[in-house]
C-alpha cells in the first residue's frame, strides 16, 4: 500500500516539476493509451458511431471551395443546399468531439493517480460538464474560423492558443472567456512545441483517415472505405487526445506550483 502511494505521489510529482518533452509526452501518453486500451477504444467509438451512422444515412452536401469567395456566396451555398440535416451533423460534431475530449480528460487525470475508470464512468462523468464545454467548444471554433478567414494566420494562432479550453472545462470546472484566458497563459510561454504537437495530431488525425475514402459512400466501395476510414480515425483519436491531456495537465501542475490564478 506504501509503495502504491509513493508511485502515485511519484508521477504527479514528476508533471508537476519536470516539464515533459515531446517525445516523453507521447511515450507516456501512449502507455496510457496501450494500458488501457478498451476503455479509451469505447470512449471513441460510444461517443463517434452516432455522428458516423447519420452521416451515412444523411451524407453532408458537398461545398467547391472554389464557388466560395465571399460570405455572400456561402450564404447563398448554404441556403440553396443545405437542409435540417447538415445542422444536426454539425450539432452531433460538436457533442461527440466535446464528450470524448472531456471524457478522456477525465479519464487521464484519474489514470495519472493510478485508478481504475470504466468508458462508461468517464463519458457519464463528463455528463455534468457538457453544456458549458459545448458552448466554450462552439465560441472557441467561431473564433478559429473568424482568425481564419483573416488572413489564415490569426486562426492558426487562436487554434493553437486555444488547444486546453476543453480540457480546462473538464478539470478546472472554467468555462468560455475564463477557460481561453487561462489556456492562453499556458500556451505562450511553450507556443512552438504546442504548434508542432497540433500540427503532429493534425496531419496523423485527419490527413491519414482521408486517405481510405476511396468514393461517395452511396456506393459499396466507398461506404466500407468510409468505415475504414472512421475506423482507423476512431482507433486512434483516443490516443491523441490522451497527449494533449496530458501536456496540458503538465503544464497545469507546474503552473499550480507557482501559483497562478486564473482571474
Amino acid at each position: 500500500m506504501m509503495n502504491d502511494k509513493k508511485e502515485i505521489l511519484s508521477m504527479r510529482k514528476r508533471l508537476a516539476k519536470q516539464e515533459l518533452e515531446t517525445l516523453d509526452l507521447f511515450s507516456l501518453a501512449f502507455g496510457i493509451y496501450k494500458g488501457n486500451l478498451l476503455t479509451f477504444f469505447l470512449i471513441s467509438m460510444i461517443c463517434g458511431m452516432p455522428l458516423v451512422l447519420f452521416t451515412i444515412y444523411f451524407p453532408p452536401p458537398f461545398i467547391d471551395p472554389s464557388t466560395i469567395k465571399s460570405f455572400s456566396d456561402f450564404g447563398i451555398w448554404l441556403k440553396n443546399n443545405v437542409g435540417i440535416s447538415f445542422y444536426i451533423n454539425i450539432l452531433l460534431s460538436i457533442i461527440s468531439d466535446t464528450l470524448v475530449i472531456v471524457s478522456v480528460t477525465i479519464a487521464t487525470q484519474a489514470m495519472i493517480y493510478r485508478k481504475r475508470i470504466e468508458a462508461g464512468t468517464a463519458i457519464y462523468s463528463s455528463m455534468r460538464y457538457i453544456i458549458p464545454a459545448m458552448l466554450t467548444y462552439t465560441m472557441m471554433y467561431i473564433l478559429i474560423i473568424l482568425g481564419l478567414t483573416l488572413f489564415v494566420l490569426p486562426g492558426i494562432l487562436l487554434f493553437v492558443l486555444l488547444m486546453f479550453s476543453i480540457n480546462i472545462c473538464a478539470v478546472r470546472h472554467t468555462w468560455s472567456i475564463k477557460s481561453f484566458k487561462y489556456s492562453a497563459l499556458l500556451i505562450k510561454t511553450r507556443f512552438l512545441k504546442s504548434f508542432f504537437i497540433v500540427l503532429f495530431i493534425f496531419i496523423f488525425q485527419n490527413l491519414l483517415p482521408v486517405s481510405f475514402i476511396t468514393g461517395s459512400i452511396n456506393t459499396r466501395e466507398g461506404l466500407l472505405s468510409f468505415f475504414i476510414a472512421n475506423f482507423f480515425y476512431y482507433s486512434f483519436n483516443s490516443y491523441f487526445k490522451i497527449i494533449i491531456a496530458l501536456y496540458f495537465l503538465n503544464s497545469d501542475y507546474i503552473n499550480s506550483e507557482k501559483n497562478y490564478i486564473i482571474e
